[in-house]
């Protein structure tokens, strides 16, 4: 008896498997599953056999029947996620780095980590590529403007003592002008 219904449960799986990797919920199927377990969990536990030197058959054979359906359950969830997931309509999983990375360069890995999340850069190795560019990008712009900055203060300088130059020159003509 309890191999027919742990068949039948078995047979319910492979329904709801089928029906999972279409992205279906497969809801009748899992309730059909968890009631010939649990039939077969409660026939086991019945008729388990008992007295000294059985401790603890009937939890045993009992649990068996409802593990197999936990672990079923388990397996269903990821074939339903991973065909919705191909058909678009689960978003992936985070990014996984490792802490040694987190620790080592927790800026650049924060940077990489954010633009697999959001901007869909498959791995880490294109993900700390794009940011190490941004970072000489920056870096190099961060240069070019402060020798800008510098140029035009050298310029405002020469233009300075350009003006003194002429202006005291001028000055001084028009003082031998006065003198004569």
């Amino acid at each position: 008896m309890p191999f027919g219904l742990d068949g039948a449960a078995m047979f319910c799986s492979v329904l709801a498997v089928r029906e999972a990797s279409h992205g279906d919920a497969a809801l009748g199927s899992r309730l059909l599953v968890w009631l010939f377990a649990g039939a077969a969990a409660w026939f086991n536990w019945v008729h388990a056999p008992r007295g000294f030197g059985h401790d603890g058959a009937p939890h045993f054979f009992a649990g068996m029947s409802l593990s197999a359906a936990v672990l079923f359950d388990r397996a269903l969830k990821q074939t339903r996620r991973a065909a919705l997931r191909e058909q678009g309509l689960v978003p992936r999983p985070l990014p996984q780095i490792r802490i040694v990375r987190w620790l080592r360069a927790p800026r650049e890995t924060f940077a990489a980590w954010s633009l697999m999340l959001l901007e869909g850069v498959r791995t880490l190795d294109e993900a700390v590529d794009e940011v190490r560019e941004d970072r000489r990008e920056k870096e190099q712009n961060r240069i070019r403007r402060r020798d800008q900055v510098k140029l035009d203060r050298a310029r405002l300088k020469a233009i300075n003592r350009q003006h003194r130059a002429s202006g005291s020159a001028a000055a001084a003509a028009a003082r031998s002008r006065w003198r004569r």
